[in-house]
């Protein structure tokens, strides 16, 4: 798979841009990597405390994979938690470490 970033276009960065689709970022997945697709990108990095770079490499295509099979969804009202949770943050109670 190819490194995503910024003017990058095509296929592929449509297939992801659905994919960001599918965990509530509101973004057109018109296959033209552009300051939507990098806001979300940031966005979700941030989240899941990755380094943020906006670049769409093995991690962060990894990460989007298995938010969609758990089921994350930005929108979700416990969306801060399950990304903190994820990162082991979170303590048994729910609360930040």
């Amino acid at each position: 798979m190819a490194l995503l970033k910024r003017g990058s276009s095509g296929g592929e960065v449509k297939e992801f841009q659905q994919k960001l689709g599918q965990l509530g970022f509101d973004i057109d997945a018109d296959g033209a990597f552009g300051d939507q697709t990098l806001i979300a990108v940031v966005q979700l990095q941030t989240l899941f405390g990755y380094s943020v770079d906006g670049l769409v490499g093995d991690g962060t295509k990894g990460l989007v994979d298995a938010q969609i099979g758990h089921g994350w969804n930005l929108k979700s009202p416990d969306a801060l938690k399950s990304a903190l949770r994820a990162q082991g943050k979170l303590d048994g109670d729910g609360k930040v470490k």
